[in-house]
């Protein structure tokens, strides 16, 4: 019987074949209800070979492994930029942010993005990215926050920055 054949003779149905029996993970080695697996259909009745709880911690021990890696591919796939070209532009801007000049600690980096065209514009300090997207890029709610900010410190011209 050829590889093709056994496949054909499996349900399409799969989780109904078993459908109370536990399972065994092969990552804790313990038998688990079925709820506790994820459906993966490459697998002959229908669930993954390790539980959630497994499968989760392989994921995130992976992502801890080389979090560089993983920024770099997230820029390269969300903004379509290359390593080397986040590189340079942190080169460029000599590790300061486009908006308040502040030195940007590598982990607090963010590629700044026009949300209409998905062009990318500069890198950011955290703190000023994060005010860009609660102001929804706005130049003019920018302004006005502004003129609040000015109109109040002359009214209290104690207050500091």
């Amino acid at each position: 019987m050829t590889k093709r054949q056994r496949h054909r003779n499996v349900s399409r149905e799969p989780l109904a074949l078993f459908p109370d029996q536990p399972r065994l993970c092969t990552g804790c080695q313990q038998l688990l209800p079925r709820s506790a697996f994820h459906r993966a259909s490459n697998y002959r009745d229908g669930l993954a070979s390790r539980c959630m709880e497994c499968a989760n911690a392989r994921v995130r021990a992976a992502y801890h492994k080389n979090p560089a890696r993983d920024a770099a591919r997230h820029r390269r796939r969300k903004y379509g930029i290359t390593h080397d070209q986040f590189e340079a532009m942190l080169k460029t801007q000599a590790n300061k942010c486009a908006i308040c000049r502040d030195y940007m600690p590598p982990k607090d980096t963010h590629v700044d993005h026009d949300h209409g065209s998905g062009k990318v514009r500069e890198l950011l300090c955290g703190r000023c990215n994060r005010t860009l997207g609660l102001v929804a890029d706005s130049p003019r709610l920018l302004r006005l926050m502004a003129d609040y900010i000015e109109r109040h410190r002359l009214a209290l011209p104690e207050a500091a920055d």
